[in-house]
């Protein structure tokens, strides 16, 4: 009489079978969720840098001619100052946060300590230095570097004579690397461009 039931043969060629099945099964899970968490990163990425566009998109189209004030709280004439060493641009805006009160607010965007950060201050003629909201725009900065147009070439300081103190440029293009990646946005200055006494 047989005995009903497997022989070892069959049931080793059936485990080797299932072995297979389940590294098949558990390589592609693998996979799927690598590039799932892949694309996950470069959905955050992409967010990042649709806010920090926004924010320098919206800052340059609200820039505004006013004079700034010098360290005593004396009037100046200049109404931007772009300088690279460490890289610093700093303007006046109309704050577009409130719709309905619109106020001047003082802005500098600022490479500090491997971050592009926004400082911006409670009025545009900040007696406290101290006194402002700081936003970190982008982190792993390698390099920033600020750039004006005057309608005829671009420089690295601004202003660029004392005749331009009064002007905002045509044009300004900040370039920075993060994480080994170049970006850079040029951004048209809105019309009004001279402050008028």
């Amino acid at each position: 009489m047989k005995s009903k039931g497997f022989s070892l043969i069959e049931l080793l060629i059936s485990l080797v079978i299932l072995s297979l099945i389940l590294t098949m099964s558990t390589n592609f899970m693998r996979s799927g969720f690598l590039s799932n968490s892949a694309a996950n990163r470069h959905s955050i990425d992409l967010q990042e840098f649709q806010i920090l566009s926004s924010f320098i998109r919206k800052d340059i189209q609200y820039m505004k001619p006013i004079p700034m004030i010098d360290g005593i709280g004396e009037n100046t004439k200049t109404v931007l100052t772009i300088q690279n060493n460490p890289p610093q641009i700093e303007f006046t805006i109309f704050d577009y946060a409130d719709e309905d009160n619109k106020e001047l607010t003082r802005l500098i965007y600022i490479l500090d300590n491997n971050t592009f950060i926004r400082k911006q201050f409670y009025s545009d003629q900040p007696f406290n230095k101290q006194d402002f909201i700081l936003f970190p725009l982008a982190e792993n900065v390698s390099s920033l570097f600020i750039e004006a147009f005057d309608g005829e070439r671009w420089h690295d300081y601004w202003p660029k004579s004392p005749i331009m103190e009064r002007r905002l440029p045509r044009a300004i293009k900040l370039t920075f690397i993060q994480d080994k990646r170049l970006f850079e946005f040029l951004l048209l200055v809105n019309n009004e461009t001279v402050f008028k006494f």
